[in-house]
């Protein structure tokens, strides 16, 4: 009879040895016959735990280390030694679980070494000999990310969004543009996304890349060419098409050569439209105020010099649905 007991296993805190008491009652029978077990059987197993590594490999940008127990990460860095040398420092993940961080370049070969007496958390483990053992980098995952962060983006140029791309082999592009009626509706909370059953997909392609393996790549899309020249609240969607549809990466842009400032008080607004850029004033721009509950307030075109003013009898309704949403 052979059993295994993993009592102590990924233990932040140490325990003492101790003693367990083991009970096989008679008639247990075996796999491979009828027979039963003749008599009772006692024993008692002494449990001494001790600071084993369970396992290490190689992440996308570091080396985990699994071991028995919680290791103090401060003092350990001394028992360590990586070929060839790169610097690197620990952290402590969870359990007996650390991370050894460094310039671990992909598809590069490693010779990990734990020397002898590298101490535990607590309790006074060490480990008792020396554990050594040669990794070999992985490839960076594939990504997509949209790095530049905000809503805005003036229609100067060609209207240029950034995309930083590792190992991406396609990549699906899809932009949809809000129609004009579901801007009050969208622009009434905090419009990071919207359905995309509210506006009118404008573009969508794929393209192959060729990019340099393990290396990120910074590209551009230019919104002014797959915008078809169109104005107005857009929502991006790239992806790689053979990866996971979790992975997809979006964007709200609001592409567009008007700045708009405005002013409210209390029974008024006064609102100035210019370009972005000439900071020309906007003469003859339409425009409209809404409530918090999409409804209209006040509407009519800027003046000669970009300005439109609207001066009521009454003051502003308190009311969140009934007050101008800005």
């Amino acid at each position: 009879l052979r059993a295994m007991l993993s009592i102590f296993e990924g233990s932040t805190e140490t325990p003492s040895a101790r003693e367990l008491s083991v009970k096989i009652a008679a008639g247990l029978t075996s796999g491979s016959g009828p027979l039963g077990l003749e008599e009772d059987y006692s024993a008692t197993v002494t449990l001494k735990p001790v600071l084993v590594v369970e396992s290490l490999g190689a992440d996308e940008d570091s080396i985990a280390v699994n071991c028995s127990f919680a290791v103090d990460t401060e003092a350990a860095r001394d028992f360590i030694s990586i070929e060839p040398s790169v610097p690197f420092t620990l952290s402590y993940e969870y359990g007996g679980r650390f991370s050894i961080n460094g310039d671990f370049k992909p598809r590069s070969r490693f010779v990990v070494t734990l020397r002898k007496g590298l101490p535990a958390k607590d309790g006074g483990l060490v480990l008792e000999e020396d554990f050594k053992q040669a990794v070999i980098m992985p490839d960076l995952r594939s990504s997509i990310s949209l790095p530049a962060p905000g809503v805005y983006l003036a229609a100067i140029g060609d209207g240029r969004v950034p995309l930083d791309l590792v190992n991406v082999k396609k990549l699906q592009v899809d932009l949809w543009r809000l129609y004009e009626n579901n801007i009050p509706y969208v622009i009434r909370g905090d419009y990071d996304s919207f359905r995309k059953d509210l506006a009118q997909r404008v573009h969508s392609s794929e393209f192959d890349l060729s990019l340099p393996l393990n290396e990120k790549v910074r590209r551009a899309l230019s919104l002014e060419e797959i915008g078809g020249g169109k104005r107005g609240l857009f929502f991006l969607s790239v992806r790689d098409p053979d990866g996971e549809y979790w992975n997809e990466q979006t964007q709200i842009i609001n592409l567009s050569d008007l700045g708009l400032v405005a002013r409210v008080w209390e029974d008024g607004m006064l609102l100035w439209s210019n370009t972005l850029s000439s900071v020309q004033p906007v003469e003859g721009a339409e425009v409209r105020v809404y409530s918090g509950a999409n409804q209209i307030l006040a509407e009519g075109k800027t003046d000669k010099d970009g300005i439109f003013v609207v001066q009521r009898q009454e003051p502003w309704s308190s009311d969140w649905n009934e007050a101008p949403r800005i």
